[in-house]
């Protein structure tokens, strides 16, 4: 077996494998994800077939694992593990220190096995939300970027400018942030075809109703779209602010680390994560 950087070429598989799983990714989804990360996505080849395949987004001190998915017939033959593996190997060559992934329940085991340690569960919350307007946040411009990922930085232990200006460069109408004189909460998310995910959602937690406008915010953006949103189940404060507008939790999943159970992530700040591919 080989395994290779994805390239555009490969998204019609990367598409076909994933919606076989339920996941609801288009093309434009992975071309986004290599624009980010054009040398971190890997495609295993057995011969001349495509059999499995892995996203990472490296954050500099940390970096995030998503999309790990073999062919159904094809699994049982470890190439899932060799796929994290190479992509563990690719990631410490970059000076990595933490490499994270949310796993589903009934795939714990196997991440275990492979060296990674169970740190804290994540729900899915989807559904249509409430359909109210915040107060006191303002609609995202490119000067007040560096703030956020000043405020991003005091709770996620890495660098996402790379993935706020993506949001940034292709939902604009969907990023907000909040403050007097100063950016004390943002939230962003992306829309496709199939979906809309909302996420990050970072707000400083001594602000609550903050964090709440900026999501009544991006709820307004989105209209009467379907929304998903995946919140730190840690995080009470996001957790109860969800359910009360109109997010129901569909499951949960775990974040799990290469040889640590530690995150280095302060989740009383974060109230919604990028998203379960990209952290």
């Amino acid at each position: 077996m080989d395994i290779g950087e994805m390239t555009p070429e490969d998204i019609p598989f990367a598409v076909r494998i994933t919606d076989k799983e339920g996941w609801g990714y288009v093309e434009e989804d992975f071309v986004k994800i290599l624009e980010m990360e054009p040398r971190g996505c890997f495609v295993a080849h057995a011969r001349d077939e495509k059999v499995g395949m892995l996203t990472t987004i490296n954050y500099g001190r940390t970096a995030w694992i998503g999309n790990v998915v073999v062919k159904s017939e094809r699994r049982n033959q470890n190439i899932g593990s060799e796929l994290i593996s190479h992509a563990v190997d690719y990631l410490r060559s970059e000076s990595v220190e933490s490499i994270g992934l949310y796993s589903y329940l009934d795939a714990i085991s196997f991440y275990e096995a492979i060296g990674f340690e169970q740190s804290f569960r994540v729900g899915r919350f989807s559904g249509s939300g409430r359909k109210s307007a915040g107060s006191g946040t303002r609609k995202f411009v490119m000067e007040a970027l560096p703030a956020m990922v000043s405020l991003d930085q005091k709770y996620f232990p890495g660098d996402r400018t790379r993935l706020l200006s993506m949001i940034a460069k292709n939902d604009p109408g969907l990023m907000f942030w909040a403050g007097n004189g100063e950016v004390r909460g943002y939230i962003g998310g992306f829309c496709s075809q199939k979906a809309c995910e909302i996420g990050p959602w970072v707000c400083d937690p001594e602000s609550p109703d903050l964090a709440e406008s900026l999501l009544l915010d991006c709820f307004s953006a989105l209209g009467d779209k379907e929304k998903s949103l995946a919140v730190p189940m840690e995080n009470g404060t996001a957790v109860e602010m969800v359910n009360k507008n109109g997010l129901t939790k569909e499951f949960e999943v775990v974040a799990m680390f290469f040889e640590t159970d530690n995150s280095f992530m302060d989740q009383d700040g974060i109230f919604g994560v990028g998203s379960l591919e990209m952290g």
